[in-house]
């Protein structure tokens, strides 16, 4: 499993070869139906030949829960495919799978809120606090096909293959030059 998990005082700086997945990425490999799904199955294929690692922060794993509920209830599910849908995502992220930044949030919650501010009240607080988490525990970036944590300063954001492949181009120059590009 390529999957990393821990809470973020265990978290070594500057980890740039991890990226956090966002509920839209994530829902998007779960729901077949899911416009988004073959560009998010590609994107995963590109990160894994790299050896990419995820780091699962429990807020988006908080909302892939209730998305993936609604949707189930808004295709009119029974009762017994909801329950397996619920628990497959529990199997798919289980606790210790999970990096916990929720108890960090009120210490962080000053720029969260600046974060929402400057995205000019776009952002959510998830992904606000998505946004602080990577720069505070050094993380390398987002999965997401949410375009406006694009504008995020400092925030790198992988929504296509073409991005994703970039990425990894980018990351292996560094590898050799020590060099990260910010482009």
């Amino acid at each position: 499993m390529w999957t990393w998990g821990a809470t973020p005082w265990r978290i070594r700086r500057r980890c740039l070869n991890r990226l956090v997945p966002d509920t839209s990425f994530l829902v998007a490999l779960l729901d077949r139906r899911d416009a988004l799904h073959p560009v998010a199955v590609e994107i995963e294929r590109v990160l894994r030949e790299a050896g990419v690692e995820y780091v699962y922060l429990d807020c988006v794993v908080n909302e892939v829960l209730a998305v993936v509920e609604r949707r189930a209830w808004e295709r009119r599910r029974r009762q017994e495919d909801v329950a397996e849908m619920m628990e497959r995502v529990l199997r798919r992220y289980p606790a210790e799978l999970i990096t916990w930044v929720y108890p960090e949030a009120p210490g962080w919650w000053d720029r969260c809120v600046e974060t929402m501010r400057a995205s000019g009240w776009r952002l959510s607080f998830h992904d606000a606090l998505m946004a602080v988490a990577c720069r505070e525990l050094g993380l390398g970036g987002v999965v997401s096909f949410d375009r406006d944590l694009a504008g995020v300063e400092g925030l790198e954001v992988i929504g296509s293959v073409q991005e994703a492949e970039g990425w990894v181009r980018r990351r292996g120059d560094s590898r050799r030059t020590g060099v990260v590009s910010r482009s």
